[in-house]
């Protein structure tokens, strides 16, 4: 015969039981793919005056003015080549690529921004090509603590 202590488990170890499918449901539901914005791989060449650049860092900028509310994503080309996996984001849309070329040594030398699009296939080899009349000045790291108000 069973004493009230043991109905009470047992009534809470079937509850328990029952709720489990619908904990495991939650949980992968959770996890699903869909409404996820999918994401493409981009890879290209960055060349300046039509010479592979040794060094340079890309910040893919989302251009807000034409529609691009994805998120941003950042790359370094190496020897004039560079990569963004598919699992850093860009979406489909324009973006604003700022380019700093640097020298081999990693030492900045300029940067300029350019308007690029990511298309929603595999076709996304983009084909940067600046010239040195288009780098601007990048700002040190002592410039920019003086602007701050910390030098």
């Amino acid at each position: 015969m069973l004493t009230d202590m043991n109905k009470a488990r047992r009534h809470t170890l079937l509850r328990f039981n029952q709720a489990i499918p619908l904990l495991v449901m939650a949980i992968l539901t959770g996890c699903s793919s869909e409404g996820e914005i999918p994401t493409y791989a981009v890879a290209g060449s960055v060349s300046l005056d039509g010479q592979p650049v040794s060094k340079a860092r890309l910040a893919f900028m989302p251009d807000r003015a034409n529609g691009n509310r994805g998120p941003q994503s950042f790359s370094f080309a190496h020897d004039g080549v560079f990569a963004v996996a598919e699992k850093q984001g860009l979406v489909e849309g324009a973006y604003l690529v700022d380019v700093t070329v640097m020298n081999a040594k990693g030492v900045p030398l300029g940067m300029a921004s350019l308007p690029v699009s990511v298309a929603p296939d595999d076709s996304n080899y983009l084909y940067l090509e600046l010239r040195s009349d288009d780098l601007q000045g990048v700002p040190d790291e002592e410039e920019e603590a003086e602007e701050d108000g910390e030098g």
